[in-house]
């Protein structure tokens, strides 16, 4: 059985990447945030298929940024348990601005999701790659996102606050 990924499900991944994972931050700049993001999928033992690129603008609150969204495993497990899903986080590795965890999740629908994830922010750059492997039953996927982010400016009112 393979685990077909529609892009429905891919890209609120991405963007739950995107926005998810730093402790008390002052690492990043408050202000809108353009996040492109590139997403492969490998059903079973199938070769990688490119599932395109994705690019959205947010506002990063001083609030949100004082989470460390990006640098804190306990910020995307928080987020996971929103969405019903049981998480573990382990093999958490900080180094300054740079940081790495694996998350283990028993999702809603009986799948299980590893995910490897490392994150490395500046003031006005974010480098984000999670690798996604996921089992339900006898299939398997992985999932690799890699988000590129960089600081342009000040939020405006028609951009999604986080």
């Amino acid at each position: 059985m393979n685990i077909r990924t529609p892009r429905s499900v891919l890209l609120p991944l991405a963007l739950w990447a995107a926005a998810s994972a730093t402790p008390a931050q002052t690492v990043m700049k408050p202000g809108a945030w353009q996040m492109d993001t590139q997403i492969t999928v490998r059903d079973g033992d199938g070769p990688p298929v490119d599932q395109g690129r994705h690019t959205v603008t947010m506002c990063m609150t001083a609030e949100r940024l004082a989470q460390e969204p990006y640098l804190n495993a306990q910020v995307d497990q928080d987020k996971a348990a929103a969405r019903g899903a049981t998480c573990s986080t382990s093999d958490f590795q900080r180094q300054g601005d740079s940081a790495s965890w694996v998350m283990e999740c028993d999702l809603k629908d009986g799948s299980h999701l590893r995910a490897r994830i490392s994150n490395r922010a500046s003031a006005e750059t974010l480098e984000t790659e999670m690798v996604q492997d996921m089992r339900r039953g006898d299939g398997h996927a992985t999932a690799t996102l890699r988000v590129h982010g960089r600081h342009t400016g000040e939020c405006t009112p028609d951009m999604a606050r986080l």
